[in-house]
């Protein structure tokens, strides 16, 4: 997959387009890269921002779902051929409907058909719709494809909802709106190196609170390292018997692997809570919970 940031000239491709701003990349969102991807009669493409709108057009910020690194991978596993990402700006945010369609559409990604969701909005203020964006595509002789909502329950599948859900330490719930596990990942980086001398050595991961993520807590997860899958128990949040920080943090002791994985980018599933993180009375206290936390992991 070709990717390019902020183009500034004409790709001088014809290109079958999915617009959007595809935050978390679920079912309702892979509906329309599957329609993309095995209906588009030209170089398939997507098209989508590197940052929030809601955050520039509003001042509010929203937990996102999936890293920039995260959202690529999918894309290219799907089949994807180019992704275009812009930087959402108040240049970008200024242009009416029509001058976002002109500029971008037309002028950028050259594009002879769009695949676009139900309820997908362009332009200053959002005064673009699917009904003003069909009578665009039908004046320039484009193919559009409005892709109606996928439902779980008796919901449509949303971001909002599925931050939600994770918010409340919903996984199952989440994982059947995402159509894949909750992850959280990043590049080890180097700890106190606490775990060792409890005979329980972890790998530490930053924790982006910007990130949607489940409450604190121990939790059953697993990784792929060179292609092997190993379980692990992870411990979001604090670490109250063994510092007084408070700081939250990502620990994850990886069950049978013994290794250096320093400047590693891991992806840890969270599969389910096993407990609450709590303060013990000892060192020895914690270590026979961790004993079992990983007994019950196995």
């Amino acid at each position: 997959m070709i990717r390019i940031s902020n183009p500034k000239y004409n790709l001088n491709i014809s290109t079958s387009v999915a617009l959007g701003t595809y935050d978390g990349l679920h079912k309702g969102h892979m509906e329309i890269i599957n329609r993309l991807v095995g209906e588009g009669n030209f170089s398939k493409c997507v098209f989508t921002f590197s940052n929030s709108p809601a955050l520039v057009a509003t001042n509010v910020d929203v937990s996102y779902i999936l890293s920039q690194q995260e959202k690529s991978d999918i894309l290219c596993q799907s089949g994807v051929e180019y992704l275009v990402t812009c930087d959402f700006d108040k240049e970008i945010m200024s242009l009416s409907a029509e001058e976002f369609f002109e500029k971008y559409i037309l002028s950028i990604l050259g594009a002879k058909e769009l695949f676009v969701g139900f309820n997908y909005t362009f332009g200053r203020n959002k005064s673009g719709n699917t009904q003003v964006l069909k009578e665009l595509c039908e004046n320039h002789n484009i193919k559009l494809s409005v892709i109606p909502p996928v439902y779980v329950g008796d919901e449509p599948v949303s971001s909002s909802r599925i931050r939600g859900e994770i918010s409340l330490g919903n996984l199952d719930e989440a994982r059947e709106l995402l159509g894949r596990p909750v992850t959280i990942c990043g590049r080890v980086c180097e700890g106190n190196k606490i775990g060792r001398t409890l005979d329980f050595p972890t790998v530490n991961i930053p924790v982006d609170n910007g990130r949607a993520l489940p409450p604190d807590g121990v939790y059953k997860t697993k990784t792929v390292i060179n292609e092997i899958e190993y379980k692990a128990i992870a411990n979001l949040g604090a670490r109250p018997t063994v510092s007084d920080k408070g700081e939250r943090l990502f620990e994850g002791h990886i069950i049978g692997f013994s290794g250096n994985l320093y400047d590693e980018y891991l992806t840890f599933e969270f599969i389910s809570k096993i407990r609450d993180i709590r303060k013990f009375s000892s060192v020895e206290e914690l270590k026979n919970q961790l004993r079992m936390d990983i007994e019950e992991a196995k």
